[in-house]
């Protein structure tokens, strides 16, 4: 279980690396939100850019990294649940526990924070999850999609993190090659959802990822932590 969980947690850190590059100028959302568990609102509250972004009290601060805490103690006792699956169940398998993990976040991130904030951290969210944003069932509501649509989308993001493992597999020897993959992946995995959409669900889909935020990621030890 030990090597399970280096390798989808040194994914998370490749995808968190490849969200910050892609960023610059960038207002569609396309940075992480992966395969791997502890990206999501959970992180974002407990970054500092993010903090500052949403104008978070010392009060506020705190019940962030207390959500943060229970979320990684969430995360490790999950990997429990993938050992000795094939790679369509613990696909299926980490995409469940994945959604289950952000709906209860949210859910509890709207125990501390105001509807403002709330709102603010959803398009911030948008912006970062890229094609995977489009898993919530919120913003499907939003959208209104319908079953062809949720299917169909479905199929491009399942095609897109396997091919996001399987680059992250073979490149580990040249990182920065590997980055520049999964960034473009990423940037044709949601043109790929966008041409899905009607005129008016882009629309409203633009509306919903709010102003661009160029979020920043503090190596350990520095300033923010």
């Amino acid at each position: 279980m030990r090597k399970l969980i280096a390798s989808l947690m040194a994914l998370v850190l490749v995808v968190l690396t490849v969200a910050v590059q892609a960023q610059p100028g960038q207002r569609r959302g396309g940075g992480f939100g992966g395969p791997g568990f502890g990206v999501g609102v959970t992180m974002l509250l407990n970054n500092a850019s993010v903090q500052e972004e949403l104008k978070l009290d010392g009060e506020q601060i705190e019940k962030a990294r207390a959500l943060g805490e229970q979320a990684r103690e969430r995360m490790m006792s999950s990997f429990q649940e993938l050992q000795g699956l094939d790679g369509a169940e613990r696909f299926a398998k980490m995409r469940d526990l994945r959604e289950k993990m952000h709906a209860e976040a949210v859910k509890q991130a709207k125990g501390f924070l105001n509807p403002e904030q709330v709102k603010r951290l959803h398009e911030i969210y948008y912006q970062q999850a890229g094609a995977n944003a489009f898993e919530d069932p919120q913003l499907q509501n939003e959208l209104k999609l319908d079953d062809e649509q949720k299917t169909a989308i479905q199929a491009i993001i399942r095609e897109s993190n396997q091919q996001m493992q399987y680059i992250f597999s073979q490149g580990q020897g040249n990182r920065e090659t590997a980055m520049a993959k999964m960034a473009e992946l990423r940037k044709k995995s949601l043109e790929r959802i966008e041409e899905k959409l009607t005129p008016d669900q882009k629309s409203a889909y633009s509306n919903l990822l709010g102003s661009h935020f160029e979020i920043r990621f503090e190596r350990p030890g520095g300033p923010g932590r």
